[in-house]
C-alpha cells in the first residue's frame, strides 16, 4: 500500500494486539475467576479462561497463516476466519471488547484486502489536458475573445516522454530510454 509497506502488515498488528488483549482476559479469568466467573460461559471460570487461551492460539494461527500466503482467495479466507473467532471471543470476554474489536476489525480488513485488485501505476502526462480556453487572438491574427475548441490551441512542449517498450519516464532531450535503451519511437527503428 503506502510507501512499499505491504497490507499484510497493517492486519498482522491490529489482529495480534487483539489476539494479546483476548490473551489478557483470558488470564484475568483464570486469576480471578471468582470475580469474574458469573458473567461468563455459564460461570466456569476455568471453561472460560481456557476458552480464551485457544482463541488466542487460533487467532494467531489465522494470523500466521494469512501473512504466509499471497493468493488472494487463501488470504480472504483466513481474514474471514479470523473475524468469526474474534467473533466468538465475546462469550468469554471479547478481550475486554477492545481485543474483539481490534481482531474483528483485521479479519475485516484482511477480506478486504484480498479482494481490492492492485491499481497499476499511473503514468505521468507530458503535457496538460487539453481544456476549453478563450484565445486572445481571433482566427485572423487579430485580438479577440473567440473560444479555442479543446486541442486546437498552442501546444505545451512535453518535459518528457515516457517509453513505449518499458513505460519509463525519459527527459525530452533523450533519444534513447534510460531504462532499457530502446529509441524513442522504438517501433519505428533505430532512426525514429
Amino acid at each position: 500500500m503506502a510507501m512499499g509497506r505491504a497490507p499484510e502488515s497493517e492486519v498482522f498488528a491490529l489482529g495480534i494486539v487483539g489476539a494479546f488483549f483476548v490473551l489478557a482476559n483470558s488470564v484475568a479469568d483464570l486469576t480471578f475467576g471468582a470475580i469474574v466467573s458469573p458473567l461468563q460461559l455459564g460461570g466456569d471460570a476455568i471453561v472460560a479462561g481456557v476458552a480464551g487461551i485457544l482463541l488466542t492460539v487460533i487467532l494467531a494461527v489465522c494470523l500466521g497463516l494469512y501473512s504466509n500466503t499471497h493468493d488472494p482467495s487463501e488470504q480472504g479466507g483466513f481474514g474471514a476466519a479470523l473475524a468469526i473467532f474474534a467473533a466468538l471471543s465475546l462469550w468469554i470476554g471479547g478481550g475486554f471488547l477492545v481485543g474483539f474489536v481490534l481482531a474483528f476489525t483485521a479479519g475485516i480488513l484482511a477480506v478486504i484486502l484480498a479482494h481490492v485488485a492492485e491499481a497499476p501505476f499511473a503514468v505521468p502526462r507530458t503535457a496538460p489536458a487539453p481544456s476549453a480556453s478563450v484565445s486572445t487572438e481571433a482566427s485572423d491574427g487579430a485580438p479577440g475573445g473567440s473560444p479555442v475548441p479543446p486541442g486546437e490551441g498552442k501546444s505545451v512542449p512535453p518535459r518528457e516522454w515516457i517509453c513505449a517498450k518499458c513505460d519509463w519516464p525519459n527527459s525530452r532531450d533523450a533519444r534513447l530510454c534510460e531504462k532499457c535503451g530502446a529509441a524513442r519511437d522504438w517501433w519505428a527503428g533505430p532512426g525514429g
